[in-house]
């Protein structure tokens, strides 16, 4: 049986005569959260890919901003042990910039395996979360050619 939203069902008999049903989604849907307007995975992945910067999933930055401001002081060091691609730093540079606040941040990045081709050596915290800190602080050139402003700062990469 095929359901409106494209999704197919499947009926399955049990042992003892007891009918039961599993949805197959063919589409994947977002998950709806309680916290609205703070952005989602497709615009910050949009944003990223003006960056140059590939990345499937990432957090929102009005999300983070919103967080480190309720849950940090203006003089916190916060820290991030699943790093990404460097949203928290994205978001404490900019909150520092706005507010003339000075949170510090510390990133966590664990290598991962990725759908990389045979012999590239890529390393998500080097290429893509280092990188991402790197043109929100200098600034950069998007996808269509403008200039895009830095927001100054510094960080160090190990």
């Amino acid at each position: 049986m095929i359901e409106d939203d494209g999704s197919e069902i499947r009926f399955f008999l049990k042992g003892k005569g007891v009918i039961y049903y599993e949805k197959i989604k063919s589409n994947a849907h977002n998950v709806m959260s309680v916290l609205r307007n703070f952005g989602t995975t497709e615009t910050m992945r949009s944003e990223l890919a003006e960056m140059g910067i590939p990345f499937s999933y990432p957090k929102p930055i009005q999300l983070l901003s919103y967080l480190v401001g309720i849950f940090s002081r203006k003089d916190s060091i916060v820290l991030d042990s699943f790093a990404g691609s460097g949203t928290t730093a994205h978001s404490i540079i900019q909150t520092n910039n706005k507010n003339r606040d000075t949170r510090r941040f510390i990133l966590c990045q664990m290598p991962y395996e990725s759908a990389k081709q045979e012999g590239d050596d890529e390393n998500i915290a080097r290429d893509i979360t280092a990188e991402r800190v790197r043109r929100v602080i200098e600034g950069y050139t998007d996808s269509k050619g403008k200039a895009v402003e830095g927001l100054e700062g510094g960080f160090q990469y190990c």
